[in-house]
């Protein structure tokens, strides 16, 4: 009873919290449309737009990453149209390879979207501006560069790398975050504030962010807003100035939705586990710790060898096909290991009196509440966190070839537990996932390199870490081995079926 009460309040604290962001923004009216065939949200201020801007998000992410800049310029008096770019999201187009040509044509896509927008009457040339972040910031220069209706332009954390010329991109800001990659702050601090030709140039670096959360820096959006406001002549638009972060944003509530959607995880997760039974310590074998970690050292060794050589032709998703051939490598190296030396390294995957099948169903009802719950908080919308098409397709043999490993992952970690420690588990887990990545990154070195993989590093190393901790509590409350990496192989391979481009 008193679980049913701690999952009803945090059920609120969730909605509640949805509800007080929503309103916060309830002034700015949102739709979503398509434009030259790319779907948008389409943020429309009160009173008459003083212009439009098109917003352009980075690699593996998607338009409701780029919400709150929808919200900022619209409350800034622009009429502002977030997309989805090729590859990404609820697109139905394939990812062009972006960074042979500097984002020509991803560039070109918007310059699609602009002139859609003028032949409707929707935008005035010289009265339109363009944002982006990261491969977002390449493809708004590039489409700059050629495109004269473009009056101001806004390079975030711009992965555009090539020489840009004095008198173009018209009213160009280049915003980067002081813990970008090198080589994004270098081109930031090459330029100065100047003026060439009749058109302003601004660098800002803002202290303290890296590539990701500087999307979420109040003070780059209201630097954003102001220089596009100068550049098209609209100081004076209705709703424009800089409210208070926590009005305007509703970070605050973000962060309790966030708080209570992980807290209903948990707490549903102790409710949902099996009936309490006595630990079969007896049919596990005498596993020291120094053993378990050198079992997975060499098969995240071998699998990243493996993985850089040996890749799935087929997957259409970005890095999908190097995830699949690693994950794959490291399960069968495991695998033999156990086979061969039994003695030393044998192991089994279940050791609770309790079927698959149960431990399946568990961790796709914890599945639904992840994704339900927190995966809606994040993105603000739960339809952009949805996998469709070739993206859920992907995700049965991903999430597959993740479980091979993931069984193998935790009844490894449960043997040490029992014979070691009970922290013993959670240092092979993670560790693990800190071989993982640093493989990963190693097999960029080694032939057939998967130039997208250091990309999603930053986001996939929280995630598994995020997961060590819930599969700690699952091993806790006797989830099986095969449940428990059930749900940590479906959250991972959703991730990555949501968040990764189709190529």
């Amino acid at each position: 009873m008193r679980k049913i009460l701690a999952i009803t309040l945090l059920l609120a604290m969730v909605l509640g919290a949805q509800y007080m962001a929503w309103r916060q923004r309830a002034a700015i009216s949102v739709s979503t449309v398509t434009i030259a065939g790319n779907p948008a949200d389409y943020f429309r201020p009160r009173g008459e737009a003083r212009g439009v801007v098109i917003v352009a998000h980075g690699f593996a992410a998607n338009r409701a990453m780029m919400r709150p800049w929808g919200y900022r310029l619209a409350q800034a008096g622009f009429d502002t149209y977030v997309i989805d770019q090729p590859g990404h999201g609820a697109s139905r187009k394939a990812l062009p390879d972006w960074q042979v040509d500097g984002g020509a044509a991803l560039g070109a896509n918007l310059s699609a979207i602009i002139e859609e927008l003028v032949a409707a009457g929707k935008a005035e040339p010289g009265r339109m501006a363009l944002v982006g972040h990261s491969m977002g910031g390449a493809a708004v220069t590039q489409a700059a560069l050629s495109d004269q209706r473009v009056a101001a332009t806004v390079a975030i954390s711009s992965a555009y790398g090539k020489p840009i010329p004095a008198d173009r991109p018209m009213n160009l800001l280049s915003i980067a975050a002081e813990r970008d990659p090198a080589f994004m702050v270098a081109a930031v601090k090459a330029q100065v504030a100047e003026t060439n030709g009749g058109t302003a140039r601004q660098s800002v670096l803002i202290d303290g962010r890296n590539h990701i959360t500087i999307l979420y820096d109040t003070g780059a959006m209201d630097r954003t807003a102001a220089w596009i406001a100068a550049s098209l002549g609209a100081a004076t638009a209705p709703g424009a100035g800089a409210p208070a972060p926590g009005a305007a944003y509703g970070w605050p509530w973000v962060a309790l939705g966030l708080a209570g959607a992980f807290g209903l995880v948990f707490t549903l997760a102790s409710l949902l586990s099996p009936p309490e039974v006595r630990r079969l310590a007896r049919h596990l074998p005498r596993m020291s710790l120094l053993t378990a970690l050198g079992m997975v050292a060499v098969a995240a060794f071998v699998a990243g060898l493996g993985a850089a050589w040996f890749r799935i032709p087929w997957p259409r998703l970005a890095v999908a096909d190097y995830i699949m051939a690693y994950m794959l490598v490291m399960s069968l190296v495991l695998l033999v290991l156990r086979l061969v030396w039994p003695r030393d390294y044998g192991f089994p995957v279940a050791t609770e009196p309790e079927t698959d099948l149960g431990g399946l169903v568990r961790a796709l009802v914890l599945l639904g509440v992840f994704v339900g719950a927190v995966g809606t908080i994040i993105h603000m919308n739960a339809a952009n966190f949805v996998p469709t098409g070739a993206r859920l397709f992907m995700m049965i043999p991903l999430s597959f070839t993740l479980w091979l490993y993931g069984s193998q992952e935790e009844g490894l970690k449960r043997a040490v537990t029992n014979e070691f420690a009970p922290w013993a588990g959670v240092v092979v887990g993670v560790t693990a996932k800190l071989l993982i990545v640093v493989t990963w990154i190693g097999a960029s070195a080694l032939p057939n390199p998967e130039g997208f993989l250091p990309l999603m590093i930053p986001v996939v190393l929280p995630l598994f870490l995020l997961l060590e901790v819930l599969s700690y509590a699952l091993n806790v409350w006797r989830y099986s081995a095969v449940g428990a990496a059930a749900f940590s192989s479906l959250v991972l391979a959703w991730s990555i079926a949501v968040t990764m481009p189709v190529v």
